[in-house]
């Protein structure tokens, strides 16, 4: 086709990656690429660990370019690989991601001859424990939200800078970046927004099982909550309205279980009781319903009682972070 014509630019930011590094070069190198004109641009964001002595220990094929970021924060180095890319689409991820054989294959067939942006789904990697379960859980049902809205036509109000594609020239003309620059997250979101306010028409989503990326989740609720509090920070300088709706819908729910869960304990009356039981496993019922389409698609499995018991972490989680 004529997509797969076009060169592909994928765009790495790393900072103090010297774990993830080695799995994700090998991912890159294992990518299955037979007649597509490629590259690789690794962009150091002034790492203070092992990282560029990692880097230096491989024998890194002729279509891997390393590249150090001048500004700091990941916007200056996603700015920085694009300006040194050849290509005509720009395909992104992150150092401590797992690339799938086909990943680069599968992004470049999504294009179509448009100047669009691709958003392609993220998981956190296979869960272990109550924590990680959750946060799987929790990004399916984002996944979700996604493919809701794109079922009826409009816009996804959703992105991971884990992965997606854009066309480089639309990028540019956009510049999501020009008024936030100095903010050090959010590149994924602010080149959202610049696509919601001047082409709608021209973001896809690209929810194939080939181009399915998986993360590390946060070890601790320690981790989680710091994760949480960045992604938080990121959203407050967001100024598109579908994602702050998300969460004041999720928080209305909240304090509405909250609300009436304190009046039958007050009052100990059984209706109050009964109602919140009905709401609770109302909404239980629809996550489970929206979730397991998702995990079905993907090959995934999620029980309604895992639904269940995560349904308090989620609700603060996404009004949290979304507010």
């Amino acid at each position: 086709s004529s997509s797969e014509r076009r060169k592909i630019s994928v765009i790495i930011p790393f900072r103090n990656e010297e774990l993830h590094l080695p799995i994700i070069i090998q991912d890159l190198m294992n990518q299955n690429t037979v007649a597509i004109n490629w590259e690789v641009l690794l962009v150091n964001d002034h790492s203070s660990d092992r990282s560029l002595e990692v880097l230096a220990s491989f024998q890194l094929p002729a279509y891997f370019k390393m590249i150090h970021s001048k500004g700091q924060g990941k916007k200056y180095a996603v700015l920085q690989g694009a300006e040194h890319a050849t290509g005509e689409i720009l395909l992104l991820s992150d150092a401590d991601c797992r690339l799938p054989k086909n990943w680069v294959k599968a992004s470049l067939s999504a294009f179509s001859d448009d100047d669009i942006l691709i958003i392609q789904p993220v998981i956190m990697r296979k869960p272990s424990s109550f924590l990680s379960r959750f946060q799987r859980m929790e990004s399916l049902a984002l996944l979700s939200i996604n493919a809701h809205r794109a079922d009826q036509g409009k816009a996804p109000p959703l992105i991971s800078g884990a992965n997606y594609g854009v066309s480089k020239k639309r990028f540019f003309e956009l510049r999501p970046y020009s008024a936030n620059i100095n903010q050090l997250s959010g590149d994924d979101m602010y080149l959202l927004q610049a696509f919601q306010a001047n082409y709608p028409g021209e973001i896809r989503l690209n929810y194939a099982k080939e181009v399915l990326i998986t993360t590390e989740p946060a070890p601790t609720l320690h981790h989680l909550f710091k994760q949480k509090v960045r992604w938080a920070s990121k959203m407050k300088g967001f100024k598109g309205g579908n994602a702050v709706f998300l969460g004041l819908i999720v928080m209305a729910l909240l304090f509405s279980f909250l609300a009436l869960l304190v009046i039958a304990l007050i009052t100990r009356n059984s209706y109050a009781w009964i109602a919140w039981i009905v709401l609770i496993l109302m909404k239980t019922t629809i996550d489970y319903l929206i979730i397991q389409r998702m995990a079905h698609k993907f090959k995934l499995f999620y029980s309604a009682t895992q639904v269940l018991l995560f349904q308090p972490l989620y609700m603060v989680s996404v009004s949290y972070t979304h507010l």
